[in-house]
């Protein structure tokens, strides 16, 4: 769907919105990372991470921003 939406509207800033991770763990879960790249990868611009209730790691990839949990 991202690389859908990124084809149709390539200036488009693509969010996406994750719900992952295990809560209230302040550590992500290496598979969150490879899934994040690949959705980057596909196209996204930003992902904002939430469920685990907790701050998490902020990463660049591809100069896309990763929000892997922002908490409550």
């Amino acid at each position: 769907m991202v690389e859908e939406t990124k084809r149709r509207f390539p200036e488009a800033f693509i969010f996406v919105s994750m719900h992952w991770g295990v809560q209230y763990r302040s550590t992500i879960e290496p598979w969150q990372e490879i899934l994040a790249r690949d959705i980057v990868d596909s196209g996204a611009n930003c992902i904002l991470g939430h469920h685990p209730h907790v701050l998490q790691k902020v990463s660049v990839y591809n100069g896309s921003i990763i929000f892997y949990s922002l908490g409550n």
